[in-house]
């Protein structure tokens, strides 16, 4: 019970009014307050949360670091990739930084996803899915002398240790 919750019980009983409840009540998901679909939620979403900053506006990727000293990167193109995961294994890639091969991702916020409503990241799948695959498959990342040495002291982390890399 919060401090002085007891004073405002005993003041609110001695009016006759009732305590207010002291079970927190979750807020209406923001489809439920606006009438979106949910696959308007999922755009909203990806736009709000950086997809399409990260993967472009057609999400078929970009070049994300071209320093040939730290690495060489692209983010991913999500209209190839997408395809061969399962909802399951999207999900272990967006909240946990994992290929469905069971790498690493590196440069992937996951840690701004772990605690997405299952609902809202159930509408950015159910969006993301509504692209067809187009473009060319990117390359993973690769290091350079510099880059691998940050990766060796630890200063270079993936997706899947909590750190953002490489910014």
């Amino acid at each position: 019970m919060r401090a002085g919750a007891p004073l405002l019980a005993l003041a609110l009983a001695a009016c006759g009014q009732a305590p207010p409840s002291q079970t927190p009540v979750a807020p209406p998901r923001f489809d439920q307050v606006t009438g979106q679909t949910q696959l308007q939620q999922g755009e909203r979403l990806a736009f709000v949360l950086g997809c399409h900053g990260c993967h472009g506006r057609d999400l078929q990727g970009q070049p994300w670091e071209e320093d040939a000293d730290l690495a060489i990167s692209f983010s991913s193109n999500l209209t190839r990739a997408l395809p061969a995961y399962s909802d399951a294994a999207l999900v272990r890639a967006i909240r946990a930084g994992v290929r469905g091969d069971g790498s690493a991702l590196w440069g992937m916020p996951s840690e701004i996803f772990t605690e997405l409503d299952p609902a809202d990241l159930t509408a950015v799948l159910a969006y993301l899915r509504t692209f067809r695959p187009a473009g060319v498959a990117h390359p993973r990342i690769v290091f350079g002398p510099r880059g691998r040495r940050g990766v060796a002291d630890g200063i270079y982390k993936p997706a899947s240790q909590g750190q953002y890399p490489l910014r």
